[in-house]
Formats: structure tokens, sequence, C-alpha cells
């Protein structure tokens, strides 16, 4: 109990998404991790051995992985039973996953290859390959590939981009702020 505590400790004073990734892919805190994973969240929930990553994924904010119900506390209260019930499952994500700000992961599930998961998400159920999903519960919206090209379209044409810029560049910010805030974008 005392080691969970030191490791989530380390992970929170771990500031850098990346940082806090590999330092979960070198000491095997998870069941499996691919390569080129970020992690904006530190707190992985009690079970973070029942949960598997691929590579390239990106997970944002607030996300939680719930990998157990306490439903079994009930049964125990209302049996009057003294033995510990809980129902737990793992989580497998695939490779090249976005999954957006406080949304929530339910045990039970996989996720795809090349799947968005819309920020205040909760998936319930196996997501498909090549998708976009949203809302409560979960259900396919959209596209990867899809999605991707309106991206790379929309993004093409920003002034900045191959410029090497950090994202906490003051040129960069005021780049930015021209783009947006003028009166004639191209």
């Amino acid at each position: 109990m005392f080691r969970r505590y030191l490791q989530l400790l380390r992970l929170f004073l771990l500031r850098d998404g990346g940082k806090r990734a590999a330092y979960c892919k070198k000491t095997g805190y998870f069941h499996a991790q691919g390569e080129g994973c970020y992690f904006q969240i530190y707190n992985f929930g009690v079970e973070p051995h029942l949960l598997s990553f691929g590579s390239n994924i990106k997970v944002a904010s607030g996300v939680r992985f719930i990998t157990h119900d306490i439903f079994g506390d009930v049964i125990l209260y209302k049996n009057n039973m003294d033995q510990h019930i809980r129902r737990v499952g793992k989580i497998t994500i695939g490779n090249n996953v976005l999954i957006g700000s406080n949304s929530m992961i339910m045990y039970d599930v996989t996720i795809g290859d090349n799947v968005i998961i819309a920020a205040g998400s909760c998936v319930t159920k196996d997501v498909p390959a090549n998708s976009i999903v949203g809302g409560v519960p979960a259900k396919v919206i959209g596209s990867f590939d899809d999605y991707e090209k309106k991206f790379m379209e929309k993004t093409k044409a920003y002034p900045w981009l191959r410029q090497g810029y950090s994202i906490y560049d003051k040129k960069l910010v005021k780049l930015q702020e021209q783009y947006f805030w003028s009166e004639q974008k191209p």
C-alpha cells in the first residue's frame, strides 16, 4: 500500500505527460504499455495492472479508468455477509488513441486502434477501430480517417507550422494571436 502511494506521489510530481508515461513504462506500472504515450493524468485507479495501453496513446486531464465497481458492498450489507465481493475487469486500449478530458472508461472494455474518445464521454462497451465516439454512454459519431483529413486540411494554413517553435515561445504566441484575432485570415 505504501509503495502505491509513493508511486502516485511520483506520478503527481512529474508535471510533464511524456515524462509521466516514461516513468510508468520504466516501472511496469500497467499490464502493458507501448511507445510514445502521453498521460496528462497521474491517478489510474487502484488497479493499474488491469490497464493495457498500446503505442501513441494520449490521455487528457480528468480521465478516469474504472476497473471495478462497489456493488458488492451493497450485496454484502443487504445480505449481512462478511466476505468481500468485488467485480473487476480489464481495460485494453489499442494504438493511436486520444482520450478527451473528463472521459470515463469502464471495465471490460476494449478500445480499437485509431480512435478518438470525445471529451466528457462515458465508454461502457467496446469501441471499434477507426472511429470517434462521444456522449454518455459513448456512441460512434464519426470516423478517425475523416477527422484526420479535416484536421490536416484545417491546420496546413497555420503560418507557424514547421517553424520549430515550442508551445511556450513568445513568437509562437504572437503568430497565433495575429492569425486568430486579425480580421483578414487567409
